[in-house]
């Protein structure tokens, strides 16, 4: 039985939602919230920029963060989210992010997402992140 409540650590299972906007209060990147779920803590170097932003964040949680538009692949490193192509054209922009749920994972999960981690960027940034 689980009573703790689960936060955000190495090796969960998190599952996000978020939208992208110009600015913090105009979230106007994204048509609405994005769902977007991750393995945290895969990735060869340890933990992403965006990763550390979450880490012992709880089910409810929300985040906000300013991202310089040309540090994406440093921000987001192997991670995949589906930022829109738009935010290119930006100096910056923000994210607002929800956590919507938080999981253990299996170990048949945890060595899908490692070889996501690995096939994503074979251990150095390929910079298609954003």
């Amino acid at each position: 039985m689980h009573d703790k409540v689960q936060e955000v650590a190495a090796l969960k299972r998190v599952t996000l939602s978020f939208e992208a906007g110009t600015a913090k209060d105009k979230m106007d990147l994204t048509p609405g919230p994005q769902s977007y779920e991750l393995v945290t803590g895969v990735g060869s170097d340890g933990f992403t920029p965006f990763e550390y932003a979450l880490l012992g964040k709880r089910e409810g949680d929300e985040v906000d963060l300013e991202i310089d538009a040309g540090r994406t692949g440093e921000m987001f490193g192997h991670l995949d989210l589906p930022i829109p192509t738009s935010v290119r054209g930006l100096d910056r922009f923000f994210l607002m992010i929800r956590v919507d749920r938080i999981e253990d994972v299996d170990q048949a999960e945890l060595v899908r997402a490692l070889a996501g981690a690995i096939r994503g960027c074979g251990g150095d940034c390929c910079g298609h992140h954003g």
